[in-house]
């Protein structure tokens, strides 16, 4: 079992491949990309953090985000971003949480999409563009 983190995926945003200069013609061919990815790399039993932002569109699409949640591989948590709305919130996810806070032996991080007042995070939030996509073509 192995833990996996993303984040931004952006399932059926057409302007986030304008926004973040994504190497793709088209949403499908996006999605596709994203969800080829997923079954290459994550197995059944392991853990999916998605840190925010699933899926992109009206929230009576729920089919579609539905399709395209079944379509990864693992276990699937989200951490709740800022473009997830109740019918990202309300798909099948093993958890859903506003912040992920992890611990181990060789690591600490906190991850949260949208920082509160409450949150352990002391240091302003670096603004950046998005993650390079070249090792999705």
């Amino acid at each position: 079992m192995a833990n996996w983190y993303s984040a931004d995926l952006h399932f059926g945003h057409h302007r986030i491949i304008e926004f973040c200069k994504r190497p793709f013609a088209s949403t499908a061919e996006m999605n596709a990309a994203l969800i080829a990815s997923f079954q290459a790399c994550v197995a059944h039993d392991d853990d999916v953090w998605i840190l925010g932002d699933f899926a992109f569109g009206r929230a009576d699409d729920t089919a579609q985000f539905e399709s395209w949640f079944h379509s990864l591989s693992g276990r699937k948590h989200l951490i709740i971003g800022n473009h997830d709305d109740e019918a990202v919130i309300s798909l099948p996810w093993t958890s859903t949480e506003y912040m992920l806070a992890l611990n181990s032996s060789t690591s600490r991080a906190v991850s949260e999409v949208l920082p509160t007042r409450d949150s352990p995070v002391t240091s302003k939030p670096r603004a950046s563009k998005c993650p390079p996509m070249e090792a999705l073509t």
